[in-house]
């Protein structure tokens, strides 16, 4: 079965593949993929609550996480859980391991990461190829928040192995290379922003032997995907605070 993926926003061709998410024709309740796919968010939860409510009991489950999902992209996390957390023992492993992905990604934007952390590991051990390899990106930035480098790294290693992607490898990679934190300059929705804040603090991070800034491409905590800016690279918390203070940002 081709995989449906959480973490960027062509979603929806993945989708389509879980049961009853067939493509069909524009009346049928699996629009709330294609919904999703073009980026209508909240006309793809409308179409898929409908499903929840009308289509036959084996098809309900993949509307249940389309209607997650799109209430993740709105922001709607309360909302969103109410039709995640039921998946997460779904008998369709894929279905389950997504639908805990996702909880996990609200709970490290809701700054609980240890929840966070637990879930992304455990949607690994469900989900195979680059989305377990996500999962376990997303589960080693939870340890790292949590001051736990070692886990961190562990985890990064596994998805290293695990990827079939080598977009998806390079961003473990990179984690392993840099060290486990790093400073955040700036997050943007598109490249040549990013690459203007780079230009803007290369001058300063290199006078203060960081380095150059790089651009890294990604998802946010919200799902959408992003250019994030990042310079440095530091063993502990406490020396990416100092040298953030010395960048004068706070």
């Amino acid at each position: 079965m081709q995989r449906l993926t959480i973490w960027i926003c062509v979603i929806g061709a993945a989708l389509a593949t879980l049961p009853g998410c067939g493509s069909g024709r524009a009346t049928r309740p699996s629009d709330h993929v294609s919904l999703y796919e073009a980026g209508r968010y909240r006309d793809a939860f409308e179409a898929a609550r409908q499903a929840e409510r009308d289509a036959p009991r084996r098809e309900r489950s993949g509307a249940a996480l389309t209607a997650g999902l799109a209430a993740h992209a709105l922001g709607e996390h309360h909302e969103a859980k109410t039709h995640l957390e039921p998946l997460v023992d779904d008998p369709d492993r894929e279905i389950a391991g997504r639908a805990e992905a996702a909880l996990g990604l609200i709970a490290a934007s809701e700054g609980d990461y240890e929840l966070a952390a637990s879930l992304l590991t455990t949607a690994a051990r469900k989900l195979e190829g680059d989305d377990a390899a996500l999962a376990l990106i997303h589960a080693g930035d939870a340890s790292t928040e949590l001051g736990r480098p070692e886990t961190a790294q562990a985890n990064y290693r596994r998805a290293s192995g695990v990827a079939r992607s080598t977009l998806v490898r390079l961003q473990a990679t990179e984690r392993i290379e840099r060290g486990t934190f790093t400073i955040q300059l700036g997050a943007f929705s598109l490249r040549e922003n990013a690459e203007a804040r780079a230009g803007e603090a290369g001058a300063i991070s290199r006078g203060l032997g960081l380095g150059e800034p790089m651009v890294l491409e990604g998802n946010a905590s919200s799902g959408v995907w992003m250019y994030f800016v990042r310079v440095g690279s530091f063993g502990t918390r406490q020396e990416a605070t100092g040298a953030r203070t010395r960048l004068g940002l706070g």
